[in-house]
């Protein structure tokens, strides 16, 4: 047998290929109203990669886990109200639908029964950075987290990867590797990405 062309890139099975840090232009996939732990109300924002070479990487990771628990790679938390007790609009909620009205031409936050549906299926830019952890054998593992919110022409325009972010006591690790910039298409233009939505082996 001869050996694969694309052999010594791909990934085994059971092994995962981290997403690198960097910017991303993200497509919606759900969002849940929800209260925190702590008892704070909360929107839950469930995201994938909606362009370019880590495109559907949550939802690949999501199909190829086997596990009965299994859940969504990437939900963010965002708090509704400040923290401190005067019941203000958090800044960063008000951020996130700023980021995605001005990311997709013509849309409005619609507010009501409606305000999860409407935002489903919508383009909005993400960053991500890594996150050091113990691992089960005691020594230092990385994973890849969201970070912030963006504009769909922010990332497009090239953001600074984020800095990691180390456990105390240990030594910076070795800088990533950017990964490639996102291609450039309309931030309205969802026709590639029907598919992920319509999906019936995902959660939403």
């Amino acid at each position: 047998m001869n050996k694969p062309s694309d052999y010594d890139k791909t990934t085994p099975s059971g092994e995962s290929t981290p997403l690198p840090p960097g910017g991303y232009i993200c497509k919606i996939m759900d969002i849940k109203e929800g209260v925190t732990r702590n008892g704070y109300e909360a929107i839950f924002i469930s995201l994938d990669i909606a362009e370019g070479p880590y495109k559907d990487y949550f939802a690949d990771r999501y199909r190829s886990d086997t596990r009965s628990d299994k859940k969504w790679g990437c939900v963010v938390t965002q708090l509704t109200y400040t923290t401190d007790g005067t019941n203000s609009t958090n800044r960063f909620f008000k951020g996130f639908i700023t980021c995605v009205e001005k990311s997709n031409n013509g849309f409005f936050v619609q507010w009501g029964d409606r305000f999860c549906s409407c935002f489903k299926g919508k383009s909005v830019g993400a960053s991500f950075g890594r996150e050091e952890f113990s691992g089960s054998d005691g020594s230092p593992h990385f994973t890849t987290r969201f970070r912030n919110f963006y504009t769909v022409d922010r990332i497009k325009e090239g953001i600074k990867i984020p800095e990691d972010k180390l456990l105390e006591n240990h030594l910076p690790a070795p800088a990533p590797t950017p990964n490639p910039a996102p291609a450039s298409a309309p931030a309205n233009d969802l026709s590639d990405f029907e598919d992920v939505i319509s999906a019936d082996d995902l959660p939403f």
